[in-house]
This record gives C-alpha cells, sequence and structure tokens, in this order.
C-alpha cells in the first residue's frame, strides 16, 4: 500500500466514524432543558461552511462523489444541530422574555413602544446569547421596576 493510499483510507475512516460523534451532541441539544446554552452556534456554522466547501472541493475539483457524500452527511449533522439549538434557545427565551415581549404597545397605553422594543429585544438576545439570560433577567426586573408607569 502507498502513502498516498494509506492516507486515503485514513481520512475516509476517520470521516466515516466521525459521523457517529454527531450523535452524542444531537441528543445533548435535543434534551437539553437550559436553551443549549452550551452549543457556540459560531463554531458548529464554521463546521457546516467547511463540509460545504469539501463537498464542492470534492464534486468540482475532483469529481469524487463517495467524499462528497461522506461531508454531505458531515454537513446534514451541522444544521441538525444548529436547528436544534436555535429552536431550544427560542423557546428558552420565550420563556425568559415571556411578560414583556408578548405586549403589544397599542394595546397597553402604558407600555410606551421604545419600552416593547427593548423587551422584544431581550427575546432575540437571549436566543443569541443564552449564557447572559440569567442576569438579563435581573436587569429586565430591576427596569421594570424603576420605569415610569
Amino acid at each position: 500500500m502507498t502513502s498516498e493510499e494509506l492516507t486515503l483510507a485514513l481520512f475516509a475512516a476517520c470521516n466515516s466514524i466521525r459521523i457517529f460523534a454527531y450523535v452524542p451532541q444531537i441528543y445533548k441539544a435535543a434534551t437539553d432543558k437550559h436553551g443549549a446554552a452550551a452549543i457556540s452556534c459560531t463554531t458548529w456554522f464554521l463546521f457546516l461552511i467547511a463540509h460545504l466547501s469539501t463537498i464542492a472541493y470534492a464534486l468540482v475539483n475532483q469529481s469524487d462523489w463517495g467524499l462528497a457524500a461522506c461531508f454531505v452527511a458531515n454537513a446534514a449533522c451541522c444544521v441538525a444541530i444548529l436547528a436544534i439549538t436555535f429552536a431550544k434557545r427560542r423557546a428558552a427565551a420565550r420563556q425568559t422574555c415571556k411578560a414583556t415581549c408578548t405586549v403589544n404597545p397599542l394595546e397597553s397605553p402604558s407600555l410606551t413602544k421604545s419600552r416593547w422594543a427593548r423587551s422584544c429585544a431581550c427575546l432575540w438576545s437571549s436566543i443569541l446569547m443564552p449564557s447572559a439570560r440569567t442576569s438579563r433577567s435581573k436587569a429586565l426586573a430591576m427596569w421594570r421596576t424603576a420605569a415610569p408607569r
């Protein structure tokens, strides 16, 4: 076996086995009760981009459908992790910001438009940065009590 064949075999074996490494991460994201805060969307998005570029390289430069198929599976797992994480974070953020984000300023004259906009910003910042949720909810509670009615 030549060194090229050996490295190709190792590459194929490692990338085939890597598909199974996604399973615990997908399970962890799906069963997390705190909005999947431990999962880095930036990291998984970069992994997704890397897999998509490898798919393009395999098809365009090498015409290697086997390599492309392997990385399509890797990319699909990244998409699954990102989708589950987004859904979990959205659900957790809705719980955190439920009291303030569900009020429409047009229906509640005591709530100004700027205050409503800030409370809805809480929802999206909770999705994007779940680790800050606890301190943000404390600050939001203090802001609510200090805000003029």
